[in-house]
């Protein structure tokens, strides 16, 4: 819900006196996060993971990135790829990524959790003291358990078809908005791609219903040239209301973009992405 990613019933949920409601995106200006398990390119090592997100943040100081690396204890770990990492090792590069912009408020989203209430939050203020060593050690390890607690805690919201559709395709359209600003290009918008997707678990002997690695969905959509192209995505869909998804590389190009205005290499966000659907819908 912090993230929003599921919205509430009644009430309102307000971040620093800012709600979503009222202020937008910039309910989240300061916060930082991940959910359930930070994704990363596996072929990279650490330090140039950072390095792509630092470049399509673009405000990161110099200097930050081996700041963060020593607050998650991966100093000399930072030239191996990920893929060699332990799992609580990704996890600790992903509170060092939620690091980058030395957030005001760290915490794990209701994913990482198994929605089972709040965890940990590491917080700072321009008036008070900023994240230190031990706090944000603290929230490594807090963050790590509850992803680890996600795996047996999280229950079984219904995984369905209709559910995972009726959110791979905005997902996937704000992220492709988002390359396209990346490339520098104009005049794509949510509408004007109009994504929508048609999702199959596991061919047609296997019930649509369900979590794992066997989803598949097809979307269609018109791409930055004004062509409409119909694409076939791997999806896994989780019991906890999360999905991770992959998009072929012939249509959303390699997982690394040349950003146009900084030049500077960028995670192509429509890659891989992580997503969530509502358990309720």
């Amino acid at each position: 819900m912090l993230f929003g990613l599921i919205r509430p019933d009644s009430g309102t949920l307000e971040v620093f006196g800012r709600s979503c409601a009222r202020d937008g995106t910039r309910t989240l200006d300061g916060v930082a996060g991940f959910i359930e398990s930070p994704k990363f390119y596996p072929g990279l090592t650490g330090r140039k993971n950072l390095q792509l997100l630092a470049g399509l943040d673009g405000n990161v100081p110099a200097g930050r990135l081996q700041e963060v690396l020593d607050i998650v204890d991966l100093t000399g770990r930072e030239a191996d790829k990920v893929g060699g990492y332990s799992f609580g090792m990704r996890q600790r590069l992903g509170v060092a990524a939620s690091l980058l912009r030395d957030p005001s408020l760290l915490g794990p989203s209701s994913a990482s959790l198994g929605r089972s209430g709040p965890c940990a939050v590491a917080t700072s203020t321009e008036a008070d003291m900023p994240l230190t060593h031990a706090i944000a050690r603290a929230a490594t390890a807090a963050m790590t358990v509850a992803a680890v607690g996600s795996l047996t805690a999280c229950g079984s919201p219904a995984v369905t078809k209709a559910r995972l559709e009726s959110s791979v395709a905005p997902s996937f359209a704000n992220l492709y908005v988002q390359r396209a600003q990346i490339l520098g290009e104009s005049g794509v918008t949510v509408a004007s791609i109009h994504a929508q997707a048609s999702c199959d678990r596991g061919g047609p002997k296997v019930k649509d219903v369900g979590p794992g690695a066997d989803w598949i969905c097809m979307i269609k959509f018109v791409d930055d040239k004004g062509v409409q192209q119909d694409g076939k995505f791997e999806v896994q869909a989780k019991a906890n209301s999360t999905f991770v998804a992959g998009g072929p590389r012939k249509l959303v190009g390699l997982p690394v973009l040349t950003h146009k205005r900084t030049g500077k290499d960028v995670p192509n966000p429509t890659s891989e992405w992580d997503g969530a659907f509502d358990p309720n819908s």
